[in-house]
C-alpha cells in the first residue's frame, strides 16, 4: 500500500465486527472500530481513516445518517458499505451517495480482502486529485498575487519603495521568476527612476530583482537549448560494448557525485554480468551520458534526505536493461508515480512535482523525461517510470521505490 493502512469498521453486531476485523488485520492493516455512528464521528475527528467499512442498521446513529455527515463535513474516505439489507432500493439509495461498493452479509473473505485492496488504490488516487487540485488553487493564487504586487508596486510613491512588498516581490518572482517577472520589473523602472541629469537613479532593490530574473531566464534559454540539441539534433550511433556503457554510468556518476552532499545521499551500482560483458549495443556517448545524468540527478531530486540511489545494468531478453531506483518522499496519500501517470510524465511541461531544484542542474520545467525519451528513441530504444516494490532490508512492510528504466538493444 502506498499510504497509511489505516481502516475503520462501523459495525454493532459484536461477532460480525470481530472477525471482520481478524480478516482485516491478518491482512497488515491497522483497524479501528465503533458500534454505532456516533461514536465513528469522534473517531474521524481525531484520525484520518482513508477507507470506512459501516453497517447501516445501528443504535443511536445509522450507517446512511453517518454518511451523510461525512459529506456535509466535507470528508472523503472511500466508504465500504457491509449490510444484510438485500433490497434493491435500499442498494440503489445508498450507491447514489457514493459509496464505493455494497457487500451483502455474511461477506465472503477473498471478495472482502479484494474490495478493500481495491478501495485503498481508489483513496489513493483520490489522495492524488486533491493535491493536484491544491497545486491548481496555489498557482492561480501566485497568479493573482502577483498582479496585486505588480500594481502595487507601480502605484507606489517614486522616492520610496516599500520593503515588504519588495520581500513578496522576490518570493513570488522565485518561483515563477524569468521573462515575465523582467518585463514587469521594466514597466516598473520609470514609475520608480528619478532623473539625474543624464542619468536615471534607480532603487537598488529594483537593479537586484532585475538581475536575478535576468539570471533565471538565461537558465531558462539553456535548459531549453539543452532539449533542442537533444531532440532536433540528428546524432550518428557508434560500436560499443555493454562493457563500455558500464564505464560511461561510472563517468555520469562522478559527474554528480557533488550533488549526492545536498541530501547526504548514495549511489551503489551493480557488477554488470560477465555474461554480457562483451555483447555489442549502439550509443552515442554524449547523449546517452546526458540521460543517464538525467535520471541520476531526477533520482537525488525527488528522493528522501539519507538515502540510497541504485543504478543497475543486466540483461533483458536481447536488450540491455539500464534501470535507477530512489525512495521518494511521501506527499500526502501518495508516493511515487501512480500507475495513471507513468505515461503522462513523459508530455512535455508535464510535472507531478510543482517545485524548483535550483540547486541541481537539471531540467527543472517538466522536460526532462521528454528530453529522456527522445534520446532513447533515437537509440532505437525505450524508457519507462514505474512504481516498484521493495521487500529488502529489515523492515517487515514493502516499500515503494520509483524506477526509471532505459533499454537498448543488442546489436
Amino acid at each position: 500500500m502506498n499510504m497509511e493502512k489505516k481502516i475503520l469498521i462501523i459495525e454493532d453486531d459484536q461477532i460480525t465486527l470481530t472477525i471482520m476485523k481478524t480478516m482485516v488485520e491478518q491482512k497488515g492493516y491497522e483497524v479501528h472500530t465503533a458500534n454505532d455512528g456516533a461514536v465513528a464521528i469522534k473517531l474521524t475527528t481525531q484520525e484520518d481513516f482513508p477507507v470506512i467499512i459501516t453497517d447501516l442498521r445501528m443504535p443511536i446513529m445509522g450507517g446512511l445518517q453517518f454518511i451523510d455527515y461525512l459529506h456535509a463535513s466535507n470528508v472523503d474516505p472511500v466508504i465500504l458499505v457491509v449490510s444484510g439489507e438485500e433490497d434493491v432500493e435500499t442498494v440503489i439509495t445508498i450507491m447514489k451517495r457514493g459509496v464505493y461498493d455494497y457487500l451483502i452479509k455474511p461477506v465472503e473473505r477473498n471478495e472482502f480482502l479484494l474490495k478493500i485492496e481495491k478501495a485503498f488504490e481508489l483513496a489513493e488516487i483520490k489522495g492524488l486529485n486533491k493535491i493536484l487540485q491544491k497545486e491548481r488553487e496555489i498557482i492561480h493564487s501566485q497568479k493573482t498575487d502577483w498582479a496585486a504586487w505588480k500594481d502595487a508596486l507601480l502605484r507606489k510613491k517614486m522616492e520610496k519603495i516599500d520593503q515588504n512588498l519588495l520581500t513578496n516581490l522576490t518570493t513570488g518572482l522565485s518561483q515563477g521568476a524569468g521573462f515575465g517577472g523582467l518585463i514587469s520589473l521594466i514597466q516598473v523602472i520609470p514609475m520608480q527612476a528619478k532623473e539625474s541629469g543624464d542619468h536615471y537613479l534607480v532603487p537598488k532593490e529594483v537593479i537586484n530583482l532585475i538581475m536575478e530574473n535576468a539570471n533565471t531566464a538565461g537558465k531558462i534559454l539553456d535548459d531549453f537549448s539543452e532539449i533542442g540539441r537533444a531532440i532536433n539534433s540528428s546524432f550518428s550511433l557508434s560500436p560499443a560494448t555493454v562493457g563500455d556503457f558500464g564505464s560511461l554510468v561510472n563517468e555520469s556518476i562522478a559527474a554528480v557525485e557533488k550533488f549526492l552532499l545536498l541530501k547526504n545521499q548514495t549511489i551503489k551500482i551493480n557488477v554488470i554480468p560477465e555474461s554480457i560483458i562483451q555483447n555489442k549495443i549502439e550509443i552515442n556517448k554524449e547523449n546517452l551520458k546526458r540521460v543517464i545524468v538525467e535520471m541520476l540527478i531526477n533520482a537525488m531530486k525527488f528522493s528522501e534526505n539519507n538515502s540510497e540511489i541504485f543504478a543497475f545494468s543486466e540483461p533483458s531478453g536481447k536488450k540491455l536493461s539500464f534501470v535507477v531506483t530512489s525512495h521518494p518522499p511521501k506527499k500526502g496519500n501518495v508516493v511515487g508515480i501512480p500507475p495513471e501517470y507513468e505515461k503522462k510524465v513523459f508530455e512535455p511541461f508535464f510535472r507531478l512535482n510543482k517545485s524548483v531544484f535550483e540547486d541541481y542542474p537539471t531540467l527543472d520545467f517538466g522536460i526532462g523525461l521528454t528530453m529522456i525519451q527522445s534520446i532513447m528513441q533515437s537509440h532505437n530504444g525505450k524508457v519507462s517510470i514505474k512504481n516498484m516494490d521493495d521487500y529488502a532490508g529489515m523492515k517487515q512492510e514493502k516499500e515503494i521505490q520509483v524506477a526509471v528504466e532505459i533499454t537498448l538493444p543488442f546489436v
